[in-house]
Protein backbone atom coordinates (compact mmCIF):
# COMPACT_ATOMS: atom_id res chain seq x y z
CA UNK A 1 0.00 0.00 0.00
CA UNK A 2 2.99 2.22 0.94
CA UNK A 3 4.33 1.41 -2.47
CA UNK A 4 1.03 2.69 -4.25
CA UNK A 5 0.77 5.57 -2.54
CA UNK A 6 4.59 6.29 -3.01
CA UNK A 7 3.88 5.92 -6.59
CA UNK A 8 0.50 8.27 -6.66
CA UNK A 9 2.38 11.07 -5.28
CA UNK A 10 5.48 10.53 -7.35
CA UNK A 11 2.87 11.01 -10.69
CA UNK A 12 0.86 13.97 -9.34
CA UNK A 13 4.56 15.26 -8.78
CA UNK A 14 5.52 14.77 -11.93
CA UNK A 15 1.98 16.28 -13.66
CA UNK A 16 1.83 19.18 -11.28
CA UNK A 17 5.88 20.03 -12.49
CA UNK A 18 4.43 19.51 -16.52
CA UNK A 19 1.43 21.93 -16.09
CA UNK A 20 4.03 24.84 -14.23
CA UNK A 21 6.43 23.96 -16.84
CA UNK A 22 3.75 24.31 -19.05
CA UNK A 23 2.26 27.49 -17.52
CA UNK A 24 5.39 29.02 -17.76
CA UNK A 25 6.37 28.52 -21.13
CA UNK A 26 3.10 30.00 -22.29
CA UNK A 27 3.27 32.81 -19.97
CA UNK A 28 6.40 33.88 -21.76
CA UNK A 29 5.46 33.32 -24.92
CA UNK A 30 2.82 35.58 -24.21
CA UNK A 31 4.78 38.08 -22.82
CA UNK A 32 7.22 38.29 -25.94
CA UNK A 33 4.59 38.65 -28.79
CA UNK A 34 3.09 41.62 -27.11
CA UNK A 35 6.09 43.45 -26.72
CA UNK A 36 6.66 42.49 -30.04
CA UNK A 37 3.83 44.66 -31.48
CA UNK A 38 4.51 47.98 -32.13
CA UNK A 39 2.39 50.77 -30.51
CA UNK A 40 2.50 53.50 -33.72
CA UNK A 41 -0.32 55.43 -34.35
CA UNK A 42 0.73 56.46 -37.45
CA UNK A 43 -1.29 55.43 -40.44
CA UNK A 44 0.12 52.70 -43.55
CA UNK A 45 0.61 54.94 -46.72
CA UNK A 46 -2.08 54.52 -49.31
CA UNK A 47 -1.13 53.10 -52.08
CA UNK A 48 -2.40 55.60 -54.48
CA UNK A 49 0.36 58.44 -52.37
CA UNK A 50 2.91 55.25 -53.18
CA UNK A 51 2.33 55.22 -57.00
CA UNK A 52 2.20 58.92 -57.38
CA UNK A 53 4.67 60.84 -58.79
CA UNK A 54 5.51 64.04 -56.68
CA UNK A 55 4.80 67.67 -57.70
CA UNK A 56 8.66 68.78 -57.60
CA UNK A 57 9.92 65.35 -59.97
CA UNK A 58 6.92 65.81 -62.69
CA UNK A 59 8.86 65.91 -65.63
CA UNK A 60 8.85 69.03 -68.08
CA UNK A 61 9.78 68.35 -72.04
CA UNK A 62 8.80 70.46 -74.99
CA UNK A 63 9.44 66.96 -77.24
CA UNK A 64 7.99 63.47 -76.98
CA UNK A 65 9.28 60.95 -74.44
CA UNK A 66 10.42 57.65 -76.43
CA UNK A 67 11.98 55.83 -73.35
CA UNK A 68 8.99 54.56 -72.03
CA UNK A 69 4.99 53.68 -72.83
CA UNK A 70 2.87 56.43 -72.02
CA UNK A 71 -1.03 57.04 -71.29
CA UNK A 72 -2.16 60.54 -72.26
CA UNK A 73 -4.04 62.27 -69.71
CA UNK A 74 -5.02 66.09 -71.10
CA UNK A 75 -4.21 69.37 -71.57
CA UNK A 76 -2.49 71.70 -69.03
CA UNK A 77 -1.82 75.31 -69.51
CA UNK A 78 -0.70 78.55 -67.25
CA UNK A 79 -0.62 81.63 -67.80
CA UNK A 80 1.28 84.04 -65.96
CA UNK A 81 1.69 88.06 -66.41
CA UNK A 82 3.95 90.95 -65.32
CA UNK A 83 3.42 94.47 -64.69
CA UNK A 84 7.25 95.34 -64.40
CA UNK A 85 7.93 97.37 -68.05
CA UNK A 86 10.63 95.27 -69.89
CA UNK A 87 10.69 91.85 -68.09
CA UNK A 88 8.74 88.78 -68.86
CA UNK A 89 7.56 86.31 -66.74
CA UNK A 90 9.92 83.49 -65.88
CA UNK A 91 9.52 80.03 -67.52
CA UNK A 92 10.43 78.42 -63.81
CA UNK A 93 7.38 80.02 -62.69
CA UNK A 94 5.32 78.44 -65.17
CA UNK A 95 6.56 75.60 -64.74
CA UNK A 96 5.78 75.39 -61.32
CA UNK A 97 2.04 75.94 -62.17
CA UNK A 98 2.15 73.47 -65.08
CA UNK A 99 3.32 70.58 -62.33
CA UNK A 100 0.73 71.44 -60.14
CA UNK A 101 -1.83 71.45 -62.56
CA UNK A 102 -0.41 67.82 -64.17
CA UNK A 103 -0.22 66.75 -60.11
CA UNK A 104 -3.77 67.29 -60.00
CA UNK A 105 -4.59 64.57 -62.61
CA UNK A 106 -1.82 62.14 -61.48
CA UNK A 107 0.46 62.97 -64.38
CA UNK A 108 4.05 61.49 -64.22
CA UNK A 109 5.17 63.72 -66.91
CA UNK A 110 4.23 66.68 -69.30
CA UNK A 111 5.33 66.67 -72.89
CA UNK A 112 5.01 68.94 -75.75
CA UNK A 113 5.34 72.42 -73.79
CA UNK A 114 4.76 75.43 -75.39
CA UNK A 115 5.41 79.05 -74.11
CA UNK A 116 3.97 82.05 -75.75
CA UNK A 117 4.80 85.48 -74.80
CA UNK A 118 2.83 88.34 -75.74
CA UNK A 119 4.88 91.79 -74.88
CA UNK A 120 1.62 94.11 -75.35
CA UNK A 121 2.43 98.22 -75.44
CA UNK A 122 -0.10 98.42 -72.96
CA UNK A 123 0.75 99.88 -69.71
CA UNK A 124 3.82 97.53 -70.99
CA UNK A 125 2.12 94.68 -69.33
CA UNK A 126 3.95 91.16 -70.89
CA UNK A 127 2.38 87.97 -70.63
CA UNK A 128 3.48 84.70 -70.80
CA UNK A 129 1.80 81.20 -71.28
CA UNK A 130 2.66 77.57 -71.38
CA UNK A 131 0.85 74.40 -72.54
CA UNK A 132 1.34 71.24 -72.73
CA UNK A 133 0.03 67.21 -72.33
CA UNK A 134 0.13 65.75 -69.11
CA UNK A 135 0.53 61.85 -69.23
CA UNK A 136 0.90 58.62 -66.94
CA UNK A 137 4.02 56.82 -67.92
CA UNK A 138 2.60 52.95 -68.22
CA UNK A 139 5.23 50.50 -65.80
Amino acid sequence: MIHFARKLCVKWFQEDVMRWILAVSLGMSLCLTACSMPFTSAKAPVIEELTRTPVEKIIISELDIFDRPYTLLGDVSAKEASWVPMKSPSKEALNTKLQEEAYQQHADAIIFVTYKTDKSAWHGMATMEATGKAVKFRY
